[in-house]
């Protein structure tokens, strides 16, 4: 037997607001939509690759300011899943 690496986790971009996608996959829920607010940890999308779903939840509170992509969507390694705007304040 070998040990399986864990899943990777949704990557989050520099500016600390734009979850991008650890490795190709297919998009299968996307929970929200631009204009909304979300709080620090709220599911915001859902990933199924290599027979696994990952689970994309919001880094801070904010708004959703674009989702590049919808349910259905084949993305890439490194591609954008959605940006947020932090909450002022």
């Amino acid at each position: 037997l070998r040990p399986v690496e864990a899943m990777p986790r949704a990557a989050v971009a520099k500016d600390a607001g734009t979850l991008l996608a650890p490795i190709p996959g297919r998009l299968v829920q996307l929970l929200v939509a631009a204009g909304d607010e979300v709080a620090e940890g709220q599911l915001v999308a859902v990933m199924e690759a290599m027979k696994t779903e990952l689970k994309f939840h919001a880094p801070m509170a904010g708004r959703v300011a674009e989702t590049p992509h919808a349910a259905g969507d084949a993305v890439e390694e490194g591609e954008p899943i959605l940006h947020l705007v932090p909450q002022p304040g």
